[in-house]
């Protein structure tokens, strides 16, 4: 018996990915990061940022080099039920957080980000913090 239980897509077959650690996110605003981060002081006050944590190992093996960064919303529908899956491609690094489109937060965030034509993605753990602003919305 394994004191460690790691979880496969189709189990039974040969294993297709890693475990992958499930974390939420949280909303705040870029003054909030003003003094944390040099490219959060420069951005709109107002621009929303999303902030999630992640492993710092696991994050810097992902993220290093020079990879192309995106972000981009998807709604997913099954059965009539509708969900939006907030995308950020991060180098080798995905993350995917889903919200409920009848949420008027998730609404009035998006329209901040549009209107700031800014998007702030910050990356935390409990030694080191990272920050990617998103100008492509």
């Amino acid at each position: 018996m394994t004191d460690r239980f790691t979880p496969y897509l189709n189990a039974g077959l040969e294993r297709n990915t890693d475990y992958v650690p499930v974390y939420g996110a949280t909303l705040d605003r870029a003054t909030k990061f003003a003094e944390l981060f040099e490219d959060a002081a420069a951005m709109n006050a107002r621009a929303p940022v999303v902030i999630t944590a992640v492993d710092p190992e696991r994050f810097k093996a992902a993220t290093v080099g020079n990879y192309k960064s995106s972000f981009r919303i998807a709604t997913v529908e099954k059965m009539g039920c509708f969900v939006l899956a907030l995308c950020a491609q991060v180098g080798h690094a995905q993350f995917i957080w889903l919200a409920d489109p009848a949420d008027p937060e998730f609404w009035k965030t998006i329209d901040q980000a549009k209107t700031t034509g800014e998007l702030g993605l910050a990356f935390l753990s409990p030694d080191e913090a990272w920050l990617l602003i998103c100008t492509e919305l």
